[in-house]
């Protein structure tokens, strides 16, 4: 590759006169501060011969000279910049090199641009997600929508999901949950990083010094990884929404709050978490409630009823459709039984597992219960099953992987969810796109989905009776598989998705104009 000048004097091509001007301002000393270094190459060459041959001459090398220098400096910087596409392009850029890297160019004389066969995105808002439970290796389904959620995204891009990890201290009766507790630290994810920040749970201390640390450490990996939003969504109005309500104010960008279900019916009623849950209902520009119910409720605290939206939870409708399974090892773990009920979830309190056993007991014996999930309460469960005589009946399948859980759905011959509070129960809508019938508590959004019952049946909270009638009741029915799936196919991912953003859209649009108009008002 041959980048010095022609040996040929009169083959040198005739400059612009744009750039006959800047190489002549080199020469003279007069292209400023940085090209300083420049006069005393380009006067050393100087000729006192003035026929236009020569002068062509001069303006190669001092040009050449030139882009040397902004080789060099560009060499500290990254070896790429970007340039936005065309309107109509959907917000796609190619991205070029600075100059040519060959060795033979003389450190980027020629001024080659390389270009890399690489599209990015470049006009698209940066979410920043902040989330109070996001899946980990402990506990592979917590805040596991989020994940999904995120990974529809089609106008937007993740910058970063951070989520607490909560460190409980070495006493006895934080034993159990210090065994599902997530690690502090970052790695990256579908395109994304995931920030773990430390909180720590002081006894007595806990709530007004957990919220503190959160929002400290959150500030903190901002820095550190010099994260870059537009916007901040906050999953759990508590912690994770006062804290976002703090580094909107911080960061002066707008947030959105999800209200998921606990945090509003119960968090909300509790004296040392209500004061910050309410700030960040009023703080936040727009909020995402998952149900009717959850919207009424905070409509009642007086929050103004115009940045509210009720955007249920979604469902991969690709991964959970009716199928047959032939897999022996897993009908053997959801027992030969006739019929076999199944229910997912983690074993707290909030999720009622301890009133569906009570209720499997006064149900037929030819019934059976398959328990996929774990947490603190496990141990507790296995001692109320053995206390009831419940046997091999119930079989405790423990923690499973979430892409497994369409196999343990089709296994299955229904679904149940007795919890004693939901916002909106993810394995409700993936048990109804596999065409399975669902016995699930009237919390959050579950009597807007099964709305009569040839999807399934609804029952009390905590009443076991009617939990044990529902039982026998769902296997005296015939239900139809296409019909239950139809009636979830509007949640999918990539619908439910695209309303989020359409919430984001227009929180940014508001926030744009807020900010015009303060402007002007300057003026």
């Amino acid at each position: 590759m041959e980048c010095a000048p022609p040996r040929d004097r009169s083959a040198l091509p005739q400059l612009p006169a744009r750039l006959q001007k800047r190489a002549s301002d080199a020469r003279a000393g007069r292209a400023g501060g940085r090209l300083s270094s420049l006069r005393r190459s380009s006067c050393s060459t100087r000729s006192s011969a003035k026929s236009p041959e020569s002068q062509r001459h001069r303006d190669w090398h001092s040009l050449s000279a030139a882009l040397a220098f902004a080789a060099r400096l560009s060499a500290s910087r990254p070896e790429t910049r970007q340039f936005s596409g065309e309107r109509g392009s959907g917000g796609k850029g190619v991205e070029f090199a600075d100059v040519c890297r060959d060795d033979e160019c003389h450190g980027g004389a020629c001024g080659k641009q390389l270009a890399i066969s690489r599209e990015l995105n470049v006009a698209k808002p940066r979410v920043l997600i902040i989330s109070e439970f996001y899946p980990h290796a402990a506990e592979t389904y917590a805040g596991i929508f989020v994940r999904e959620q995120i990974s529809h995204f089609k106008s937007c891009e993740v910058a970063a999901v951070i989520a607490p990890a909560v460190q409980y201290p070495p006493l006895p009766r934080y034993r159990r949950l210090r065994a599902v507790q997530p690690a502090a630290g970052a790695y990256q994810e579908a395109g994304y990083p995931v920030i773990r920040v430390p909180v720590h749970y002081l006894p007595v201390l806990a709530e007004s010094f957990a919220c503190r640390e959160f929002y400290r450490r959150t500030a903190t990996a901002i820095a550190q990884h010099r994260l870059e939003f537009d916007l901040i969504h906050a999953h759990w109005a508590y912690r994770s929404g006062f804290v976002a309500s703090k580094l909107a104010q911080k960061f002066a960008k707008p947030f959105v709050l999800t209200a998921q279900g606990s945090d509003i019916h119960t968090w909300m009623f509790e004296r040392r978490k209500r004061a910050k849950i309410l700030a960040a209902l009023q703080a936040a520009d727009a909020i995402i409630a998952l149900n009717e119910s959850l919207r009424n409720t905070i409509l009642a605290e007086g929050v103004a009823e115009d940045k509210l939206h009720v955007i249920p939870q979604g469902v991969d409708c690709e991964a959970f459709q009716p199928a047959h399974l032939t897999d022996r090892n897993l009908h053997a773990a959801v027992n030969e039984s006739s019929f076999v009920f199944l229910c997912v979830a983690n074993h707290h309190h909030v999720k009622g597992v301890d009133i569906l056993l009570r209720a499997l007991a006064l149900a037929d014996d030819e019934t059976a219960l398959t328990l996929v999930g774990a947490g603190p309460g496990t141990p507790a469960l296995k001692s109320l099953a053995q206390s009831l005589g419940l046997g091999s009946r119930v079989t405790f399948a423990g923690a499973q992987s979430p892409e497994s859980i369409p196999d343990w759905i089709n296994a299955a011959d229904a679904i149940v969810i007795p919890s004693r509070n939901e916002g909106g129960p993810a394995v409700l809508l993936q048990a109804m796109a596999c065409g399975k019938p669902v016995v699930a508590t009237a919390v959050g959004m579950v009597p807007a989905v099964i709305t009569d019952e040839r999807l399934g049946l609804i029952v009390p909270v905590e009443d076991t009776q009617a939990l044990a009638a529902a039982l026998e009741r769902v296997r005296t029915l015939s239900w139809d598989a296409s019909h239950i799936r139809d009636q979830v196919l509007s949640f999918s991912w990539p619908n439910i998705s695209a309303r989020i953003e359409d919430v984001y859209s227009v929180v940014l649009e508001q926030r744009k104009n807020e900010t015009s108009g303060n402007e002007s008002r300057t003026f």
